[in-house]
């Protein structure tokens, strides 16, 4: 159906919308001088992983999994985007109202039409990087490259390192590979994938230098959020000074993006395991994603990592190589 068609730019845009709600959680990491390249450095790695996944898992256990997972993943980003919220200005509020509230506002994207949501994810995406870019060019005359220049050979392995969290983080994006079903062919082309992540990843690392050189690495690794504590120091004198509220409610956005694509690939897991259910396991799914963020998800970043890096990375390498195992050529009669 019409309706449920995607582009291949639509679905790209979701996958990068998304992927900056947790990015401002998680990066810089280790905050070394050379971490900003850490998203550099684990992009040939995502960019295997693409190649190997080729739509996703077959198997209904392997599904099952992803499934059990992603509620995990739900109820981690929605206590997330609570505390955002939150923390935006509205600290009188409760946190089970803002939970409650982005549930339902999930759910309502969630159970919609495939093609809207990938307009909406056009729309977020636009929104999104001008905010970040504006937060950073106001930043940047504040920028003191010293704090990150130069580079020495002792740099290299914290570079690399601070490259396994950066990897986890963008293994988020992994659950948009089951909507890579309703793209429509006629907009696919081979290179666009590869072009997006490259300018993705060179994004997140030129954000990651104006913050590491704005703060320093060691305070940057005190920091809860250091994005959001950036924005709290830019600011256009005569017009406003404190932006930080109103960014951390922009990119509510983005954690909308990032729940509507973890909701719309348990649909997808779904129909693959009890065909004609698919929206009903994705309520449940909220649901149960909800009451594990109201009650067992105020702190998880360890094992969000561990997770995202078996199913995002390990999980796929396994299925891409037993894909391209050898035949047996002969026939047994």
């Amino acid at each position: 159906m019409k309706q449920e068609r995607l582009t291949q730019r639509q679905l790209l845009a979701l996958l990068w919308a998304g992927l900056l709600a947790p990015a401002v959680e998680v990066l810089p990491v280790d905050a070394g001088p050379g971490t900003w390249l850490s998203t550099l450095l684990a992009l040939p790695v995502m960019l295997a992983v693409t190649a190997l996944w080729s739509g996703g898992p077959r198997s209904k256990l392997v599904l099952a999994l992803y499934g059990i997972w992603g509620v995990f993943l739900l109820a981690v980003r929605l206590r997330g985007s609570a505390q955002r919220l939150l923390n935006a200005g509205w600290r009188d509020g409760s946190m089970t109202f803002f939970l409650l509230g982005t549930a339902a506002l999930a759910l309502w994207i969630g159970l919609g039409h495939r093609a809207a949501f990938g307009r909406l994810g056009q729309c977020a995406l636009v929104i999104l990087t001008v905010t970040a870019a504006g937060v950073l060019a106001l930043a940047l005359p504040k920028t003191e490259p010293g704090r990150v220049f130069p580079l020495w050979t002792q740099d290299a392995v914290p570079a690399l390192r601070a490259a396994v969290p950066a990897a986890g983080m963008l293994s988020w994006g992994i659950y948009a590979g089951f909507l890579e079903a309703y793209v429509d062919p006629e907009t696919r082309k081979p290179r666009r994938p590869l072009w997006w992540a490259a300018a993705g990843c060179a994004a997140l690392s030129g954000g990651q230098f104006i913050v590491l050189g704005c703060f320093g690495p060691r305070l940057s690794a005190r920091l809860t959020n250091p994005f959001f504590n950036l924005a709290k120091s830019v600011g256009v004198t005569g017009a406003f000074q404190r932006v930080e509220s109103v960014v951390a409610a922009l990119w509510m956005f983005s954690d909308i993006i990032v729940l509507g694509i973890l909701l719309y690939a348990l649909r997808e897991i779904g129909g693959r395991l009890f065909p004609e259910r698919e929206k009903q396991i994705a309520s449940g799914a909220l649901v149960l994603g909800a009451l594990g963020g109201l009650t067992a998800i105020p702190a998880a970043g360890e094992v969000v990592l561990a997770g995202n890096l078996a199913f995002g990375i390990g999980i796929p390498v396994l299925l891409g190589l037993w894909k391209k195992r050898p035949k047996k050529i002969e026939k047994r009669y």
